[in-house]
């Protein structure tokens, strides 16, 4: 589903094996995020081009996959629960706070800045901003920092209306 289909009010909620372990993540904000590597990952220029590992890109579409098939539940007021290990999408999530803070030394620094068309730089901060927002989240609702490291398990996966 495109970002911009989605209501700001849905919610995913992410239970990583243990009840203090949960954060609640904008699903607007990991679909426009899973756009954004997309964008960035086929930008016609090879030279700007960002390459993600394909482990990174397969658990981030079966996140949102999840996510989907949460909405796509018969029975709205239930809320349907769905299943990912933990292990990948932490080396995920790492991936990208790794790419994230790359991106932003870059866009600090004066003498890359030119090199960039206006697209590029405003793609490069939009996927920055993101990550910074999940990163956030991470820290704030689960007590988890990057790198992720302690994620043995499965997360929980649900969709609910309202933040």
């Amino acid at each position: 589903m495109d970002s911009k289909d989605i209501h700001p009010k849905w919610v995913v909620d992410l239970r990583f094996g243990h009840p203090e372990r949960m954060v609640w993540l904008a699903w607007y904000s990991l679909a426009e995020l899973f756009e954004t590597i997309t964008a960035l990952a086929t930008e016609p220029d090879t030279f700007f081009r960002v390459t993600f590992s394909e482990e990174t890109l397969a658990t981030f579409q079966r996140l949102l996959t999840c996510v989907e098939e949460c909405h796509a539940a018969e029975e709205r007021l239930v809320a349907h629960r769905c299943r990912m290990d933990a292990a990948p999408l932490a080396r995920a999530f790492n991936e990208l706070q790794a790419r994230a803070a790359s991106f932003a030394a870059d866009l600090e620094r004066p003498d890359v800045l030119p090199g960039f068309r206006r697209a590029q730089r405003e793609s490069r901060r939009s996927f920055h901003e993101l990550c910074l927002g999940v990163q956030r989240g991470l820290e704030r609702d689960a007590g988890l920092r990057a790198p992720l490291d302690d994620c043995p398990g499965h997360v929980d996966i649900s969709l609910h209306w309202g933040w």
